[in-house]
């Protein structure tokens, strides 16, 4: 299932090794001298063409993009900027008011409310359900598919927010003074696996849903999530370097941002070191000249590619 889920993560992956030398440099400023195909998300250095999920006219797509070695940008078959291409637009709910202000939402004369995470789904897992307010609702497929669960497009790359019919919440609900039993978020009793960063190691914890008080908690503990695994210092989400942009200086490169962050299983990744608190990982199989670092709990994590990787 992660495997599954990595493939269709968000745009950038620099991740995978580069590909092949030619056996003959381009001329310069000839069509191959900055972009080139860019390798498969889900295993780094397979050397196979990366897809970006999107949603385009209500549906979801997947998007075949090159990386332009020379200005880090994810581009299309075309050599058209991608986030130019595919913007964050009024399709996806990142930036709709109802969205922010965790409002529920109306769908089927039913009401849903915010449910756990955001999590990265593939084009195959979904199918579109409806419309809210402009933006796409897509529900589950499948005989493991969730229900009463509608999914909610936040941005590129397919990432979304499940939302759960609030009529499962009333019909759960405790006696008075009886202490709620969590809802589960899959059918047949299974938790949700999240990978977390804890001692500079990556591990998966089981969390639940916990109908009294909209938490996502710990399985068994039924500890609050947030507080049981805050995001903390070992995150780069909150540090200055990292919200302002800058280069990471690595080894005696240059490393800049590529692309938005995605997710990785840990098996995907090894560390190599630390940059400021925070530890830097690689690819797993020693592929590429990227380099990795967590963003916030879910194994999140941001792609730095070296800039002076010749072009």
């Amino acid at each position: 299932m992660h495997a599954r889920l990595c493939v269709l993560a968000a745009a950038a992956l620099a991740a995978c090794r580069p590909p092949a030398p030619a056996a003959s440099a381009p001329a310069a400023g000839g069509p191959d001298a900055a972009a080139v195909p860019i390798g498969r998300m889900e295993t780094a250095g397979s050397g196979s063409d990366i897809y970006v999920c999107v949603v385009e006219n209500g549906e979801l797509r997947n998007i075949p993009v090159l990386y332009d070695r020379r200005t880090g940008d994810t581009l299309t078959l075309d050599r058209r900027l991608f986030r130019t291409v595919y913007p964050t637009g009024p399709q996806y709910a990142v930036n709709a008011p109802w969205f922010i202000a965790h409002e529920p939402i109306e769908h089927a004369g039913r009401t849903f409310r915010k449910y756990g995470l955001p999590r990265i789904l593939g084009v195959r897992e979904l199918v579109r359900a409806g419309e809210y307010r402009g933006v796409p609702l897509f529900t589950g497929v499948g005989p493991d598919a969730p229900a009463g669960i509608v999914y909610v497009p936040a941005r590129t790359g397919c990432e979304f927010q499940p939302y759960i019919d609030s009529a499962l919440l009333r019909a759960t609900a405790p006696p008075p003074g009886a202490a709620p039993p969590p809802v589960l978020l899959h059918r047949g009793g299974h938790p949700i696996p999240i990978c977390v960063l804890e001692d500079d190691g990556l591990r998966y914890v089981e969390v639940l849903y916990n109908t009294r008080t909209g938490d996502t908690v710990t399985n068994p503990e039924r500890r609050p999530f947030r507080e049981a695994h805050r995001t903390g210092p070992q995150y780069a989400g909150g540090a200055r370097w990292y919200i302002e942009g800058e280069v990471l200086p690595w080894q005696g490169r240059a490393l800049a941002r590529h692309g938005p962050p995605r997710e990785l299983a840990p098996r995907e990744v090894v560390r190599v070191g630390r940059y400021r608190g925070v530890p830097v990982y690689a690819a797993a199989d020693g592929g590429g000249t990227v380099l990795w670092v967590p963003v916030r709990p879910g194994c999140v994590f941001q792609a730095y590619h070296d800039t002076a990787f010749p072009g």
